[in-house]
């Protein structure tokens, strides 16, 4: 939805909003008289949780002109961006209330892409659009305008965010910039890769437990990838050191060298196919090949003829396989589950079962519990189990189960009640077991017990 807006705003606008380096490259080759020019950088302090409703109502007026939003569509994106943290079973909002564009997310990064826009539409009043471009909250431009003049167009860039209750900070008569990951310099026109100062790459070892396909690439991308930001051989072998260096104490053999990138052939245009993947996690200690068996798999369940052979075929069922949590990280998740104060109220009820008589030794007051009930047929001795939960109370949630039993229009309501009927259709009897395996986290509560921050 947002993704489309933000395409229309672009084409028709023609407003310079990058998407990645390789864009701001391409803009950075195709100005002319660079020795002539000069950068202003700025940056916009907080851009995404600045955003406020009034700002994105009046950027998506903005797009209204170059592309068709009706309301609903205008509802359903800010209604997105209502948000709220829950911690320690409490729920926090801003004091400005729920409507939060948040960072990590496309919707928040498409929110960020449109107000940029919107804010790119005012700064071209201010400087030419083609000489002043914006990646999410870093803005770039450049003018061949005296010292003192660039010095004005800065506080009128300045008065552009202020008007928007935004705050940017700024820096300007610049003729080298460090710009995402590349470094621009207008007096050479050259272009070349930028690490922060103390920043070492680091990359997987060679003998982790990644798919082979990962590991094989891992060179063959960092070699591309810097080649691209690099403007000649020159450049490349400069700042290659470090990451031949992290590449070789990683056990890789790779030597980094440079490559001219080529020229983007353009593409076939094709209609573009509906594909269900499916993400087994790998393992090196598995020897199955999971993906050859997968497809064999879906050969058999939809041979030729089936009639849902056009939707489930090997062009429409693809395989990736995702990479396992490393030692560290499944370590530090159990050390944080152990280790996390129990904010669970304590049972405060007492057992009115009598003694014995409770089936799971006195604990069927207690809330917020996982469960089991052992199944048993007492002629064969086989059994079936069942495992819970429930926020109500263990007694409540038997009570239930109880009268499930007995009818048998609730014989779907649980795994559990549909055994006890399978038992019964066939004339067998049965015996049950109940027991508490462990007590169950909160839920999110309810909303009345949020807090403003």
């Amino acid at each position: 939805m947002l993704a489309k807006i933000v395409h229309d705003v672009k084409e028709k606008s023609q407003l310079v909003q990058w998407k990645n380096t390789d864009s701001v490259i391409a803009w950075f080759k195709q100005l002319k008289n660079k020795e002539r020019l000069k950068f202003i950088q700025f940056d916009v302090v907080d851009f995404y949780g600045s955003i406020s409703e009034e700002l994105l109502e009046d950027s998506l007026t903005f797009a209204a002109r170059f592309t068709d939003i009706d309301e609903i569509t205008k509802e359903t994106i800010k209604q997105a961006a209502q948000s709220f943290l829950v911690s320690e079973n409490e729920i926090w909002i801003k004091k400005t209330g729920t409507f939060d564009v948040t960072m990590g997310g496309y919707h928040g990064a498409e929110i960020c892409e449109i107000v940029g826009l919107y804010l790119l539409s005012q700064l071209a009043e201010v400087i030419p659009r083609e000489f002043i471009g914006l990646y999410r909250y870093d803005g770039l431009a450049v003018s061949n305008a005296r010292p003192r003049q660039i010095e004005i167009l800065k506080k009128k860039i300045c008065k552009v965010f202020e008007n928007n209750k935004l705050k940017v900070t700024i820096e300007a008569n610049a003729k080298i910039v460090n710009f995402l990951d590349i470094t621009l310099d207008l007096s050479t026109s050259i272009y070349k890769p930028y690490m922060k100062e103390n920043d070492t790459p680091v990359y997987v070892n060679r003998e982790s437990n990644h798919p082979p396909n990962v590991l094989r690439n891992i060179p063959l991308e960092i070699n591309e990838r810097l080649s691209r930001i690099s403007a000649n051989q020159q450049v490349f072998d400069e700042a290659a050191p470090p990451y031949q260096e992290a590449l070789d104490k990683s056990g890789f053999n790779h030597k980094l060298k440079f490559q001219p990138p080529n020229p983007a052939k353009p593409k076939k245009r094709c209609r573009k196919k509906e594909v269900i993947w499916f993400n087994p996690p790998f393992s090196l200690n598995v020897k199955t090949n999971i993906g050859k068996e997968f497809l064999k798999l879906v050969d058999r369940a939809f041979p030729v003829g089936n009639p849902l052979r056009k939707i489930f075929n090997r062009n429409t069922l693809k395989i990736g396989y995702k990479c396992m949590p490393n030692m560290a990280s499944a370590i530090s998740k159990h050390n944080s589950k152990i280790l996390r104060p129990d904010t669970r109220p304590e049972n405060q009820q007492r057992c009115k079962c009598g003694g014995s008589e409770c089936p799971v030794g006195g604990k069927c007051p207690e809330k917020w519990v996982i469960y089991s009930a052992k199944v048993t047929e007492p002629v064969s001795g086989n059994f079936e189990t069942y495992t819970g939960l429930t926020s109500r109370t263990f007694k409540t949630r038997k009570q239930e189960h109880l009268r499930d039993f007995n009818n048998s229009d609730s014989r779907i309501k649980s795994k559990l009640s549909g055994h006890i009927w399978d038992q019964k259709d066939k004339g067998l009897g049965y015996n049950i077991e109940w027991s508490i395996i462990d007590r169950a986290p909160l839920s999110i509560p309810p909303p009345e017990n949020a807090y403003s921050v």
